[in-house]
């Protein structure tokens, strides 16, 4: 969502920018969906204590997630429940076990909507059937970025971790997920989706400076199983700085070079530089293709001479 404040006191509230640059704003009315769902339609041999989740297209209003929105059947009777939001992801976990070798109906209705008020299109069901055994299997944290002791890690690098399996989203937060630089905190926010939670740091890290990320035994996965022992591991950073692109040879012609000497984006990203032995400025896409010059050097004019450098 874009804020503007123009003349005359006026504030705008704009949802859906067509282009950043102008005035023109369309609203939000794409429908929200649902893209998966755990356990899958008909799935079979599901654990008796699993919690049900179902993952979103969009950000949804996590007022419109009730347990009137999001209900479980087995046959006509309700089973009794509370339900959660976080990250696109809404989690309904039962007072108790479930019944062994029973099938279950799970329904998200119409009621839940997006942030900007779209409703589902249609209510969503699907219909899962139990085993006869819980899930006490603990999840582990398979892999991580950066993994473990890597250096040269970027400055503006999201962390992440992939889980053994599905985890409960709402354990997945800046309290059970850190950073840290030594003794210090470092801010950022949490996402969790599939089996992957991203810690994105608020502001660049610090260059060439170790980070410890981890995970603690509060996160959990959907059937309350959690991290036996604290995930931890840790990362250096770069120096801030990378390569990325190079171009211009020495010489007179539109993209050549003789002593550039300055260096300039604008607003767009395009790149200006002061071509000084042939007193002129040359403008580039930030790709290195040449666009445009300003000035050059002949016995005729001497363009930018004075500005740029002396023309031989």
């Amino acid at each position: 969502m874009l804020v503007s404040i123009v003349g005359c006191g006026q504030i705008f509230k704009r949802d859906n920018p067509v282009d950043p640059k102008s005035s023109t704003f369309v609203p939000d009315v794409t429908i929200p969906t649902i893209i998966s769902t755990l356990p899958a339609d008909s799935a079979t041999g599901v654990a008796i204590n699993l919690s049900i989740k179902a993952t979103f297209s969009e950000d949804i209003d996590s007022a419109s997630i009730t347990t009137s929105t999001f209900t479980l059947m087995q046959g006509g009777v309700p089973v009794p429940c509370t339900v959660s939001y976080s990250s696109h992801v809404a989690t309904l976990k039962t007072v108790s076990n479930l019944s062994i070798s029973t099938t279950y109906t799970a329904t998200i209705t119409t009621g839940v909507k997006d942030v900007s008020g779209n409703a589902l299109a249609s209510n969503i069901t699907w219909t899962f059937t139990t085993g006869s055994s819980t899930d006490i299997t603990a999840p582990t944290v398979s892999s991580t970025v950066p993994t473990d002791t890597s250096t040269g890690v970027a400055i503006n690098a999201s962390i992440s971790a992939t889980f053994s399996e599905a985890m409960d989203s709402a354990s997945i937060n800046t309290a059970t997920f850190t950073l840290m630089q030594g003794a210090t905190a470092v801010a950022g926010t949490v996402e969790y989706s599939g089996v992957v939670a991203i810690f994105r740091p608020t502001s660049y890290l610090l260059a060439n400076t170790v980070y410890t990320a981890t995970i603690n035994t509060f996160a959990q996965d959907l059937a309350g199983n959690t991290l036996t022992v604290n995930k931890t591991w840790s990362f250096t950073t770069n120096s801030g700085y990378s390569f990325v692109l190079k171009w211009g040879t020495l010489g007179t012609g539109d993209g050549n070079f003789n002593y550039p000497r300055g260096i300039a984006l604008d607003s767009s990203g395009d790149i200006y530089v002061t071509d000084s032995q042939n007193s002129r400025v040359q403008k580039f896409h930030n790709n290195g293709t040449f666009i445009n010059k300003m000035g050059n050097c002949s016995l005729l004019g001497w363009q930018f001479s004075i500005a740029i450098w002396d023309c031989y």
